[in-house]
């Protein structure tokens, strides 16, 4: 990690205030109803065995899973070995397998974790039983200062290690951040996804363009379920430019929110033939998202040949018109797709050519080409928990 980075993140923890899933009523009374996974990292003396007991005290049930308790004896004692650091690894591993197999409602990883490779594994654990995975650091300015760290450190270890430590700490950048639901609500949103369709199949025309593009109306057969464990609202996709990319990762209101909850609306569903999409209303959520269609993507959504030099109606689509949770999509298409899918339908009301059909649940607008937008008659809220995907 660059030293400028250090400076930024040191800068960053003295500009925060404490995290949301200790301080804010909303956020603890969720993740008490829900399964979470805390991956707490850091170098010795910075504050994660602190953090850790703070957890702990807001979360009555929580199992730890720490580097510290497999190098203590059965006296007590702490004596680290250099040589089975490997096996220590393993051990939090096992452990962590072993409590979200059984349900436990918080679990910490407490240990350094100095890099991905290293989280990776109780990552691919939270997500095999459905978990909310945050990785989480104790926030404070002397988490990189290798004097001040070997001062409050107890377990006497030397500024060498630290300072060797410190060298291979490394900056865990996201693939994206997004909002995510929990389990149960994941389930009944792709339950409601499915009936939706069917009552699109009500609309004659829908119908019959859609078996002669398909041949079939058997929803597994359409379509691949996408995330119905854990549903995701994406707020920022991170490509490969790294200036953009640690400006959104460094952004104060960004780290603020992570792990915070934040209620956000389904308002209907877009359905086509090759995606089933939920239209999410965002409310209060600042400048987190930032995931508005680029111009490859306009330029796919103006391909709709109803939509031909109609170019003007983006600058009537509302503030991130494009949220959405990908529910089902064809076999192999990009789930960025979806929210394409989404966006032209979005455009099709806009232009106000459809046939209308209002059932008890919904009022559907059918556009031709199989497309067709539901609008919920009653807005769903559902509460979401702002995270990171790695």
């Amino acid at each position: 990690m660059r030293i400028q980075d250090l400076q930024i993140l040191s800068e960053l923890d003295l500009k925060l205030s404490d995290h949301c899933f200790l301080i804010d009523p909303d956020t603890i009374n969720f993740l008490k109803k829900s399964k979470v996974l805390f991956i707490n990292r850091g170098l010795p003396g910075s504050g994660k065995s602190t953090l850790a007991a703070r957890i702990c005290q807001t979360y009555q049930d929580t199992e730890i899973c720490e580097g510290d308790q497999f190098f203590t004896n059965e006296f007590g004692a702490y004596k680290f070995n250099k040589d089975r650091v490997q096996d220590c690894r393993l051990y939090i591993q096992q452990k962590v397998q072993e409590v979200c197999r059984l349900g436990k409602k918080c679990v910490i990883a407490d240990d350094t974790h100095l890099s991905y490779e290293e989280i990776e594994p109780l990552i691919r654990i939270g997500k095999e039983f459905n978990y909310f995975i945050l990785l989480i650091e104790a926030r404070s300015s002397h988490k990189f200062d290798v004097d001040k760290l070997h001062e409050l450190c107890r377990h006497n270890i030397s500024k060498a290690t630290i300072q060797k430590k410190l060298d291979a700490f490394e900056l865990i950048i996201p693939r994206f951040y997004a909002w995510f639901l929990n389990h149960a609500d994941s389930e009944f949103i792709s339950s409601l996804a499915k009936t939706c369709f069917q009552e699109c199949l009500d609309i004659l025309e829908f119908k019959k363009d859609f078996n002669d593009t398909k041949n079939s109306f058997v929803f597994e057969e359409l379509f691949e379920i996408r995330n119905q464990n854990q549903l995701h609202c994406t707020a920022k996709f991170l490509g490969k430019d790294s200036d953009l990319v640690k400006e959104y990762f460094f952004d104060l209101e960004v780290n603020q929110s992570m792990g915070k909850v934040f209620t956000i609306e389904i308002v209907g569903f877009s359905i086509t033939n090759r995606s089933i999409t939920a239209d999410v209303r965002l409310r209060n959520v600042g400048n987190l998202w930032q995931n508005d269609l680029n111009e490859e993507e306009m330029e796919e959504v103006m391909e709709n040949e109803i939509l031909l030099n109609h170019k003007s109606l983006f600058d009537e689509l509302k503030y991130a018109d494009r949220a959405h949770l990908t529910l089902a999509l064809e076999p192999n298409l990009s789930a960025c797709k979806s929210g394409i899918d989404l966006v032209t339908l979005k455009l099709l009301l806009i232009n106000k050519n459809y046939k209308n059909l209002k059932t008890n649940d919904y009022d559907l607008f059918y556009f031709g080409q199989c497309l067709c937008y539901a609008k919920l008659r009653k807005i769903i809220k559902i509460p979401s928990l702002f995270a990171a995907q790695y």
